[in-house]
């Protein structure tokens, strides 16, 4: 099991809370409190709805019939164009002509292209995209590198029982001091490493909300996060579409459970498919991983460093 340390304690049911004041509260100051209570609660609601609409663009194919969308066992190499053709659902035709315009791609990689939803399988469109694409990819060895004190919220893994990848991703050690752009160039970075651009791999996310004391950093409640963790998620499709195999929170509470049944009508149905909530009922401050974690991936696929 993971470890993690249990974070904090509430109040026990006989706290006096009376003891912080002796004077009522005035009609005005409660109105007041109750205003402030529901622009927390709608700045909440727009960061839920930010944060999965970037999960919303992740499940971006959603062509009927493609071997690649299922949660079924993933194929981390193809070999023949029609193989690859057949694994994303597109027009083989299509993938053809990319290879002609773009030698230097690999076919699963302009296959990738084709099969985003704003694509259809049309080669101008991807073609478009993919031109963007590669002028983007010029750059990655222009950009600074990263300051010495940035945490590095990712950590790689071995394989789900599916054969995703697994990619750790822990909330607790996202510095809101640095800029998403920052957190975003060091994910693209730990992506062109662990992945080769010929292959189908996909990947399951799992975000782990707990703080990890034992590594230095405490609870952040993930929904204070969504500007950079939706950051990564879009630069995560826009530069390596059709790679993500599922999205998993974990420890979710009451109202993490809550708010994603509230906006789960709001997702299209691919999305509802790719995110999957943990619940325990202690929600971040749980000290170990819900035990449903473990219908995805067996522990001795955690490298050492991460358990």
């Amino acid at each position: 099991r993971v470890a993690a340390t249990v974070y904090g304690e509430g109040f026990d049911d006989d706290d006096e809370l009376s003891d912080f004041g002796e004077e009522p509260v005035s009609r005005r100051e409660r109105k007041s409190s109750q205003k402030e209570e529901q622009r927390q609660q709608e700045t909440m609601d727009e960061m839920f709805v930010e944060f999965f609409d970037a999960i919303d663009d992740l499940s971006d194919n959603e062509m009927e019939g493609t071997s690649g969308m299922g949660l079924g066992l993933v194929i981390p190499k193809l070999k023949t164009d029609g193989e690859i053709s057949a694994h994303y659902n597109v027009p083989l035709p299509a993938l053809q002509q990319l290879k002609v315009d773009f030698p230097e791609c690999p076919p699963a990689e302009l296959a990738r292209f084709l099969a985003r939803k704003s694509v259809s399988g049309d080669a101008q469109k991807a073609g478009k995209l993919i031109a963007s694409y590669l002028e983007w990819r010029k750059g990655i060895a222009k950009w600074p590198q990263p300051p010495s004190d940035l945490p590095n919220p990712f950590r790689f893994n071995g394989f789900a029982r599916d054969g995703s990848r697994l990619l750790l991703l822990l909330p607790c050690t996202i510095d809101i001091g640095f800029k998403p752009e920052l957190y975003c160039q060091t994910l693209v970075r730990n992506l062109d490493v662990e992945v080769e651009r010929a292959d189908t791999l996909r990947f399951t996310v799992l975000l782990d909300c707990r703080p990890h004391l034992a590594l230095g950093y405490d609870a952040k409640p993930v929904w204070r996060l969504w500007s950079h963790i939706s950051a990564m998620a879009k630069i995560f499709q826009s530069y390596f579409p059709e790679r993500l195999q599922r999205f998993v929170i974990y420890p979710a509470g009451d109202l993490e459970m809550g708010a994603f049944r509230m906006f789960k009508g709001l997702l299209s149905t691919e999305t509802v498919k790719r995110v999957r909530l943990l619940y325990s009922k202690l929600g971040y401050a749980a000290a170990a991983p819900p035990p449903e974690l473990l219908e995805i991936l067996d522990v001795a696929e955690i490298r050492r460093e991460n358990k």
